[in-house]
């Protein structure tokens, strides 16, 4: 299985992962084989990468940390949750409730929390599939961080909602592929404030609930908006949030630019540190997120090409890796690295992917 770029894609490649609308409707089923029609339909979706079976790599699977039940049926109720709110209906909190302890079960089923898959979402779904992965990555730190039931649910729901308010910002500037003016970025930021005063106005959420949407855009040097908070002063929540919520933003494709790669993202948070993000909090995130996930093709630094195959949970930044053949990319003899067991073999570079 590997996740290529529409550009990379060619007629008779078979889908890997199940393609999915916001409202749970199939777009394109595991197994089916692409078409020129279907890859042009994708495009006009603003779908840019999908994961298809690589022949060549038969028992590489990636796995997501949630099933596919479960994230489709969160980014459905996401998305009606968001509706109701936009047109002046109450916020339903038992099916944000629900919808969090089910990615609580996911998570503590899983043998491993390293997070390998990212959801396909299309530019309309964004949104609601961007706050049910924000939802999942915090609800892994809070799991790695050893909170309890009740810490999980109230940091899930803050998490979940955390982008409530934008459903008042309008759309054209949400989509906006210019940069925003400075009344534009002024209404953009609003959406923290807003966000906050529905879901405390809920009494069935916590107000740290609340608080963890208002202040998941305050900077841990005190950059940050609403309230330029710094810190510690910022709720642990919020710091969590803001981590989840800037990983998978970047790792998305956008209408003004594509997704950063996976290495990419890992050297901006860590960078990050004690300026954007607590760096303690990092750490513990950091240690769930590989910077070469499963599929990716590698230069290792004695000139040989590779693929991962497999991640070391100690070790991330140092994988399993298979050689492959340099006119064909196909694998050499099965021949492996453990990277981790090598300290003179690493990752210098990440290729392209060529099929």
């Amino acid at each position: 299985m590997r996740l290529l770029r529409i550009e990379e894609l060619k007629e008779g490649q078979e889908v890997a992962k199940t393609i999915l609308a916001a409202d749970g409707t199939v777009l394109l089923g595991q197994g089916v084989c692409l078409t020129p029609r279907y890859i042009e339909r994708l495009q006009q979706l603003g779908i840019n990468s999908i994961y298809i079976n690589d022949k060549r790599f038969p028992n590489l699977e990636i796995q997501d940390i949630v099933s596919e039940t479960t994230r489709r049926e969160s980014i459905k109720i996401t998305k009606d949750i968001m509706e109701k709110i936009k047109k002046g209906q109450a916020l339903t909190s038992p099916q944000v409730l629900q919808t969090i302890n089910n990615i609580i079960d996911d998570l503590l089923a899983q043998d491993s929390l390293v997070v390998n898959l990212n959801d396909i979402r299309t530019y309309d779904d964004y949104t609601f599939g961007h706050s049910v992965n924000v939802c999942v990555l915090s609800l892994l730190m809070g799991t790695a961080l050893g909170y309890n039931q009740l810490k999980l649910r109230d940091l899930g729901a803050g998490a979940i909602l955390h982008d409530l308010g934008k459903v008042y910002i309008p759309s054209h500037i949400l989509q906006k592929t210019a940069c925003l003016t400075e009344e534009e970025f002024k209404e953009v930021q609003q959406h923290c404030e807003k966000g906050f005063e529905i879901i405390r106005n809920n009494k069935e959420l916590s107000i740290l609930s609340a608080h963890a949407a208002l202040q998941h855009h305050e900077r841990y040097d005190g950059r940050g908006y609403p309230q330029g908070l710094r810190g510690e002063d910022i709720l642990e929540f919020a710091r969590i949030v803001a981590i989840a919520d800037v990983y998978d933003a970047l790792s998305a494709d956008r209408p003004y630019r594509k997704r950063f790669l996976p290495h990419e993202i890992y050297e901006y948070m860590m960078a990050s540190c004690y300026t954007s993000f607590d760096p303690k909090l990092m750490a513990h995130f950091l240690k769930y997120i590989p910077p070469y996930p499963i599929g990716t093709l590698v230069k290792l630094n004695n000139m040989e090409k590779a693929i991962v195959i497999k991640q070391n949970t100690n070790c991330l930044i140092r994988p399993v890796v298979r050689v492959l053949e340099e006119d064909n990319y196909s694998p050499s003899n099965s021949v492996e690295y453990d990277l981790s067991q090598i300290p003179t073999i690493l990752v210098e570079e990440v290729l392209p992917n060529r099929l």
